[in-house]
């Protein structure tokens, strides 16, 4: 049997039968979904939205390397809405997401290969902290479990709306890959929703359905650029830009405007990290040399590191590569090519 908050079973059961985009209006203080439970009436007005994205390793995507966040509340946009004052395509209401980026301290040493993205020093949005995998993990869970605090007496905790882009993704590689991260059994996620499915509820793409629009093309279809794409708060708080443009459609705040859309997303990334107030956890500074926090690798003036690895392997380690074991290159190079075996036995018996 269900152990849930009744009130809870019956918002997702409500939410179940409306639109991707039915329920996203409803989070940004839009039109209400239809036929809410009275048990869950006064819940519904009471979403969390959680936005994520998970970025991995190049060489091998096994490794998570980042986690992008972008979150805000209906209850921190109805006072907006009342005002009727949305701002320039929206930017007030936008001013209400906070941003957050954790980079992975057991993988942090990977370099970027990829040419197209400048990776962690590319982020524009909120700051980026330092995490474990279980660090990580207990994020998340806080993230996805917050009792309510309200004065109508509501008890429980607060319901939560995922939204993505291709969301079924980045939910399963939180799963089943070093995070560990499973959102499902936790019960408050009410609806999972996506910006590809949201672009087609409204009519914006319309191409047959295994061929999805990605992330870029969506930004500049709406008007702004995705640019240093492939870091995961960048990607995270797009998605979720992306989703009010694409609510917002229509409505006067994108008409006669003093900025442009472009304008805006620039001001909004600016805005998020100057007013960057509290880290969800994590460590500023880690340094992937010597394996301590506090300074970056860049800073190291550690000297005498041991790599258990490259001690068995006898490799030769030239001045400054030193490093210790959890950072080891040739123990991830090793990996790597056990997943490329892998794969190349997976596409042969296809």
């Amino acid at each position: 049997p269900d152990t849930r908050d009744p009130a809870i079973i019956a918002l997702e059961s409500c939410f179940e039968k409306a639109t991707d985009l039915e329920v996203w209006l409803h989070c940004i203080g839009g039109p209400r979904v239809k036929n809410i439970p009275d048990i869950a009436d006064d819940l519904a007005d009471h979403i969390n939205i959680v936005c994520l994205d998970c970025e991995h390793w190049s060489t091998n995507t096994d490794e998570t390397t980042e986690v992008g966040i972008a979150t805000f509340a209906r209850q921190d946009v109805l006072p907006i809405v009342a005002t009727k004052d949305f701002g320039d395509h929206g930017e007030h209401l936008m001013e209400q997401i906070r941003f957050y980026l954790f980079r992975t301290i057991e993988t942090c040493h990977l370099p970027n290969q990829n040419p197209d993205s400048r990776g962690v020093d590319g982020n524009r949005f909120g700051k980026g902290q330092f995490v474990t995998f279980a660090e990580a993990r207990q994020i998340l869970a806080n993230l996805f479990v917050q009792p309510i605090k309200d004065p109508k007496g509501l008890k429980g905790n607060y319901p939560i709306v995922v939204l993505g882009h291709d969301v079924g993704h980045d939910k399963n590689n939180l799963k089943s890959k070093a995070i560990a991260f499973d959102m499902d059994p936790i019960g408050t996620v009410v609806r999972y929703i996506d910006t590809q499915i949201m672009t087609r509820d409204k009519g914006y793409w319309m191409m047959p359905r295994n061929e999805q629009i990605g992330l870029r093309r969506l930004v500049e279809e709406l008007a702004f650029e995705h640019s240093d794409s492939h870091t995961a708060a960048n990607d995270a708080g797009r998605t979720v830009m992306c989703a009010f443009q694409i609510a917002l459609g229509g409505d006067p705040c994108k008409r006669g405007c003093r900025k442009s859309m472009l304008e805006v997303a620039g001001d909004l990334e600016y805005h998020s990290v100057a007013t960057f107030d509290e880290s969800l956890g994590g460590v500023d500074k880690y340094c992937w040399k010597c394996g301590t926090a506090g300074h970056m690798k860049a800073d190291c003036t550690a000297t005498d590191l041991h790599c258990d690895e490259c001690e068995e392997n006898g490799c030769y380690i030239k001045p400054g590569d030193e490093h210790v074991t959890l950072h080891c290159m040739c123990i991830a190079n090793e990996k790597a090519k056990v997943r490329r075996a892998k794969d190349a036995v997976a596409r042969a018996l296809k």
